[in-house]
């Protein structure tokens, strides 16, 4: 059973006006009403319950840069700091391109240009095959295995690949961009941060120990620079080709990944902490055409072109604790999709048969049939579990990786997926 949902797109009747940018001076922000837009407001108390159970601090939804929705929980508000975790990975590829639009830097030079040479143990001709385009993609090719993927001294910076044949999702070559704009502009983060966007979308914040904090509103302004195509009102523009690299694949090994920027509607990808490649969209329930600034412990930054729309959500960990992508981004899309599922937007879903998927402690078979029996492969063939068929199957004793679910009735397959479990 695929898991692919078919997301047919109608522009709404916002998208088709203009644009709007909140002034950059006060806390003023226009604001449109659900039913405005044609969505159904029956589905919003739903949405606040689900966001309210999953430890939500905020939540703001975009429209044509205008708030639709924008409510606080748990002793949250529109002015209180919450870090970005890895979703400020993508605002580090924003200042990234702000920086060579500025002369200060180019992507396609090697990062050693930049850190000098040493800033690895390898051999200083393998180092500078790194560039900083690899830094943005994940591809490196540095090591990851059994180090602190922090770290940042030249000893956990070793040779594993070629850069640029392999991805994986390593925080420390990203967090070496930040020293890179520290170098090259001989400030710090915070400075950089307000000189280069900041000081012109009107967006606050500050940087601690590589993390961004900032308020939920800020989260908004800068996805609303995004979703405006990198634009601000007519006075400030992110390169539109950097712009449009950006957000779309960056490399062959993980099609789902941009520049620091997770990308939805791919055939494949590939998930933070595992070097597996799965089949489907990152999120299923979601626009095809949305991509993502993605954190730990759920902290969320959509973007959707189609509707001119940005959702943030941040909060404590929903459930899962992901890196970034979780199986959180799905159960959010369902609830959000039904605001506009049956107005603007026909919405065609076919049922994953394994949910969640990452999964930790259970997953649910969403069949109506009945099989005799299930059978866990893992990726050598080997048999690690079976059980009588039930509709929630505990998967508390299998240890991390990918295996093969397969139901089979008569003595026969009827059934086979694939899932990942992560501890």
């Amino acid at each position: 059973m695929k898991t692919l949902l078919l997301f047919l797109l109608a522009l709404t009747t916002a998208s088709a006006s203009e644009y709007y940018f909140p002034p950059n001076d006060s806390d003023e922000w226009a604001t449109l009403k659900v039913t405005d837009i044609g969505w159904d407001n029956t589905k919003v108390d739903e949405l606040m319950n689900f966001l309210d159970t999953t430890k939500t601090k905020g939540f703001i939804v975009l429209v044509d840069g205008k708030i639709v929705i924008e409510e606080y929980f748990n002793d949250h508000d529109k002015d209180k700091f919450w870090y970005w975790a890895s979703a400020g990975k993508s605002l580090t590829s924003v200042l990234i391109g702000l920086a060579q639009q500025e002369g200060m830097l180019d992507i396609n030079n090697p990062t050693s240009d930049y850190l000098g040479d040493g800033w690895t143990s390898m051999e200083l001709e393998k180092e500078r095959e790194i560039k900083i385009k690899h830094n943005l993609t994940m591809s490196t090719g540095l090591n990851y295995k059994g180090i602190d993927m922090d770290c940042l001294l030249p000893e956990c910076l070793t040779f594993l690949n070629e850069a640029g044949t392999h991805w994986y999702y390593h925080n420390a070559p990203y967090r070496l961009l930040l020293d890179v704009l520290d170098s090259v502009y001989n400030k710090r983060s915070d400075y950089i941060t307000y000189m280069l966007l900041g000081s012109k979308i009107g967006m606050t914040g500050l940087w601690i120990d590589y993390v961004r904090y900032s308020s939920t509103r800020d989260m908004a302004r800068f996805g609303s620079f995004i979703a405006a195509g990198g634009k601000w009102a007519d006075d400030f523009q992110l390169d539109p080709k950097y712009f449009n690299d950006m957000i779309n694949t960056s490399q062959e090994m993980n099609l789902s990944y941009g520049y620091l920027w997770w990308l939805n509607g791919k055939d494949k990808y590939k998930l933070p902490g595992f070097d597996l490649v799965l089949n489907g969209p990152l999120t299923p329930t979601a626009p095809m055409d949305m991509f993502a600034a993605l954190g730990k412990n759920d902290q969320k930054i959509y973007i959707v072109p189609s509707m001119n729309m940005v959702v943030v959500r941040v909060g404590d960990d929903a459930g899962d604790g992901n890196f970034a992508l979780s199986s959180y981004d799905t159960k959010l899309w369902e609830k959000i999709s039904s605001l506009f599922a049956t107005t603007n937007i026909e919405y065609k879903p076919e049922i994953p048969l394994i949910s969640p998927n990452p999964a930790s402690d259970q997953i649910v078979l969403n069949t109506d049939e009945a099989f005799d029996v299930i059978r866990i492969y893992d990726l050598q063939g080997n048999l690690v579990k079976e059980s009588e068929f039930t509709h929630v199957l505990n998967i508390s004793d299998l240890s991390s990786g990918k295996y093969n679910l397969v139901l089979e009735k008569g003595g026969k397959t009827v059934e086979e997926e694939s899932f990942i479990v992560v501890r």
